[in-house]
């Protein structure tokens, strides 16, 4: 019985000294967390238009949500706009109330969104001023890029050269020797889009799309060094 006891003693002994240790090793760390940002030139515009009707019952205003349907499907054709590069989504009709001079109206609004890509910037201000001449009123884009993938791959080394430099940054002020990576994880930010909302502005000074525009990718990495001494 003594002799099981010292043997348990002697294991608790050993398991509490590693967990010492491992909690001591742990404490032994630098964590960094740096993100890199990347400018990338805009080589698409992605174009958000709603068609929106209103009328007094249901059967007028899908009548007039057709009319503009037509407007807008014969300006993607007169400009050659992919079928593949064309996002809609269902038609939407409901019940309106808004208060006027007069005092209440009621009707019926419809309502679509549609976002269509293209490369080709020149017809951006023509394809704009085309849909204020019949009507619609509610658009608007953003830059994108097709080099997306590269600029998240550089960014993403960039932000790991930025956390290795901190690391080896403070170990040395420190007057430690950095070690091994123990632990790393990253996010990739999604595109952030330059807005075009200015672009309203572009058909009234003819020319802002002649000026380069970029868009910028973000990665995230975190990393845990081990100090070696």
């Amino acid at each position: 019985m003594k002799y099981l006891f010292i043997s348990l003693t002697f294991l608790l002994s050993v398991v509490l000294n590693n967990e010492a240790q491992a909690q001591s090793k742990s404490l032994n760390t630098i964590n960094i967390t740096k993100t890199a940002e990347v400018q990338l030139p805009a080589d698409l515009i992605q174009f958000n238009i709603t068609l929106n009707a209103k009328e007094d019952t249901p059967q007028e205003a899908y009548k007039k949500h057709q009319e503009l349907e037509k407007v807008l499907v014969s300006l993607l054709e007169k400009y050659d706009i992919k079928e593949q590069d064309i996002r809609f989504e269902p038609i939407a009709i409901s019940q309106y109330r808004e208060r006027t001079d007069q005092g209440h109206k009621e009707g019926y609004q419809t309502r679509q969104k549609v976002q269509v890509t293209f490369s080709d910037f020149d017809i951006y201000e023509e394809i704009q001023v085309a849909l204020i001449k019949n009507g619609f009123d509610n658009f608007n884009g953003s830059f994108l890029t097709t080099k997306k993938e590269k600029g998240m791959e550089k960014a993403l080394r960039q932000a790991i050269d930025q956390a290795k430099t901190t690391a080896e940054m403070m170990a040395e002020q420190a007057g430690v020797t950095l070690g091994d990576v123990l632990e790393m994880t990253y996010s990739e930010h999604k595109v952030r889009p330059y807005a075009v909302d200015t672009m309203k502005m572009a058909v009234e000074t003819n020319g802002l799309l002649q000026y380069k525009q970029t868009v910028a990718v973000e990665a995230t990495v975190s990393m845990k060094f081990e100090i070696a001494s």
